[in-house]
């Protein structure tokens, strides 16, 4: 069924906030029976056929004939459920289901919806995330199976509202007022997310509400204050629970390794005045000579690649290395190095295997912020170690960036520090919407404020100024776009050292046809930081433009592979359908670029991408979705739109580009 349909069927199910049946939009009356209606929910929200017998069990354990307590309850569902043609109650041998392909249902609407929001319209999807809780007030004492269900559906629910609720929190961003009722009620409905809290303070914060934003940050630090203890004897023997990956204290350090320097009786060292961290050894379990070396040179690399990073304070192997270990407290081996966050993990070596668990730590509220896994053949283990290696470095980068905001939008305002402003600056501006552009920019002034000399304050002002221009938001395009170039350079003139300079010159290039020096400049930003996910898109882009769709898929690949959650995991996705189109694989194309228009903060040049590519490819299903989204937020978009955002070189790719959109009925210059 359409969205349309869905929500204009003449048989239509509530189940969110209460239960009740309309037909052709009258109310029909439901039997009295509580394990009736318990049965029609079951029935209508599984996704198979059930077995009679299964069915008996979880409704009719005690009677002396549950067979005949489950066909009267059938007989009562039945007249409910009819159409003109059909009975849509199926008895299929010993199965039962109930054919729901024409039957309107609210709450598997929602969980539609929280999946792909796209289709719907705003309207909707407020109705269907305020509705309420899955049979609000429902019970079915005696009946422990169907109990325990009920309660997995509701938690499914209540997490698909709240994806619904941070989806129109994105909607009305430019409204602020009524993004807030959203951020409200999702704050009510997870109590304890710390990122729904989050939102809520930046949007009270938004609309003056400074009162009752600091209470929420207060509520917001009793969240993310020590929730996950890690106890001294976890992992001790290296064995493997199935809740927890194998990430193991440095207790039982290796005894090859000389540990010897920290006396417990050490002094303390302080905070340093940025993001700190330090690499703890890994734990080898069924260590061998190999697995031996293997252990020290991957937390070697992770230390190089980390050491890369210029805003980050990364103690030396030496130190991370000798810390005394007849502790396993993490908080006193941070304080003893100075550092606020921390890695542990181990290697396990079995059955031909090598296994690589990790987890960073964030030492002053003993909480795990990141945990990853990494398997391969132990036949590769020194082929993949930069892999590995690499892949931690680029998912460190990113969480540490990530638990970095979150502390910078916990803090009241007047208290802010340039680092801090800096990174509340940097959550703004991944939101992609022209209120939290401004908002940005003044955060990042202030920072200049502090340190007038912060080479990626400048950085981001280019990459304001570059979005400014992309999305149209500035009518004066040209001085946008000169702007992001003055403040690159000045960021390269500050710290010709820092990659995040070379890329915000490098993508500003390209809008200035600079084809190869665009990809010098961004080739640069990746020498200086190979981990750096944003170069690698911004290279991909690049390579799309100049008409090079091999190396641009091999960059955008690249960059998911280092930033798999990235905040424009959009334009990862859909530029790797554009090289696809210029390669001919129209079908892949349709793939990639349905999942880039997916994201919830795709832009309106993503909908184009996404009209032209599945107007090439014949599927015009989809393009009249995409093409309606498009014109929603930009009525009069063209091929000029189209090629001023992204500046193609080659005369063919602008022709498949401009005859993409002609077929989806785009005609224009």
């Amino acid at each position: 069924m359409t969205v349309d349909q869905q929500m204009q069927s003449a048989l239509a199910l509530t189940f969110l906030g209460g239960l009740s049946v309309e037909s052709e939009g009258a109310a029909v009356e439901l039997p009295r029976s509580r394990k009736t209606r318990a049965l029609l929910a079951y029935l209508a929200l599984s996704p198979r056929p059930r077995r009679r017998s299964a069915l008996c069990t979880m409704f009719w354990e005690r009677p002396d004939d549950p067979k005949g307590a489950l066909r009267w309850s059938l007989s009562k569902i039945r007249p409910l459920l009819r159409t003109e043609d059909d009975c849509l109650v199926v008895a299929d041998g010993d199965f039962i289901r109930i054919d729901t392909s024409d039957i309107g249902i609210d709450a598997r609407n929602l969980l539609g919806a929280a999946a792909d929001p796209e289709p719907w319209p705003a309207s909707e999807l407020e109705r269907l995330a305020t509705s309420g809780e899955l049979l609000e007030g429902f019970s079915l004492a005696g009946c422990p199976d169907f109990e325990l269900w009920l309660a997995e559906q509701r938690e499914d629910i209540r997490q698909a509202r709240l994806r619904v609720f941070d989806t129109l929190c994105q909607h009305y961003a430019a409204q602020p007022e009524r993004a807030l009722e959203f951020a409200r009620a999702a704050a009510e409905l997870a109590a304890d997310d710390p990122d729904t809290r989050l939102r809520l303070i930046d949007l009270l914060d938004r609309t003056g509400r400074a009162d009752e934003a600091e209470s929420h940050r207060r509520l917001a630090r009793e969240i993310i204050a020590p929730r996950e203890r890690l106890r001294a004897d976890d992992g001790a023997d290296g064995a493997e629970t199935s809740s927890q990956p194998m990430v193991a204290t440095v207790r039982e350090a290796d005894s090859r390794i000389v540990r010897e320097g920290l006396e417990p009786s050490g002094p303390l060292l302080k905070l340093p005045d940025r993001p700190s961290i330090a690499v703890l050894p890994f734990l080898q379990i069924g260590a061998g000579h190999e697995t031996d070396i293997f252990a020290v040179g991957l937390t070697h690399d992770i230390i190089m690649g980390l050491s890369r990073l210029r805003w980050l304070f990364v103690i030396a192997r030496g130190s991370a290395f000798n810390i005394v270990t007849s502790s396993a407290d993490v908080l006193e081996i941070a304080e003893r190095l100075g550092v606020r966050y921390v890695t542990q993990g181990s290697i396990a070596v079995a059955n031909g295997k090598l296994r690589v668990d990790i987890a960073l730590i964030d030492a002053p509220s003993h909480t795990e912020i990141w945990v990853e896994r990494f398997d391969r053949d132990i036949t590769e283990l020194f082929q993949v170690q930069q892999e590995i290696s690499d892949a931690i470095v680029g998912c460190l980068q990113i969480e540490i960036e990530a638990a970095e905001q979150k502390r910078a939008l916990m803090q009241p305002d007047q208290a802010l520090d340039a680092w801090s402003a800096y990174h509340r600056g940097v959550w703004h501006m991944n939101r992609f919407n022209p209120a939290d552009f401004n908002r940005a920019e003044k955060l990042f002034e202030r920072a200049l404020e502090f340190e007038p000399d912060e080479a990626r304050v400048y950085s981001g002002l280019s990459f304001i100024e570059f979005q400014r221009a992309f999305l149209h938001i500035d009518p004066d395009r040209d001085s946008a776009l000169r702007k992001s170039l003055e403040f690159a350079e000045r960021s390269i003139t500050v710290d010709p050292r820092d990659a995040l300079g070379h890329w915000a010159m490098g993508r500003t290039l390209l809008m200035f046809r600079e084809y190869d020096q665009s990809v010098e400049e961004l080739e640069t930003a990746i020498d200086l930081n190979p981990n750096f996910a944003g170069a690698h898109f911004s290279l991909s882009r690049t390579c799309f433009a100049a008409g090079d769709s091999t190396r641009g898929i091999e960059a955008a690949d690249t960059a998911r592979r280092l930033s798999p959650y990235d905040p424009i995991r959009f334009a990862m996705l859909s530029v790797r359908a554009n090289c696809l189109v210029q390669l001919g694989e129209l079908d892949e194309a349709v793939e990639w670029v349905v999942r880039a228009a997916r994201q919830p903060n795709a832009h309106y040049h993503i909908h184009a991408i996404a009209t032209y590519c599945t107007a090439l490819a014949g599927r015009t299903d989809l393009t009249e979705r995409y093409k309606e989204k498009l014109l929603a937020s930009r009525p009069d978009y063209s091929v000029k739109d189209f090629l001023l955002a992204f500046p193609l070189k080659e005369p063919a790719h602008v022709e498949l580009v401009r005859e993409g959109l002609k077929k989806a009925g785009l005609a224009g210059d």
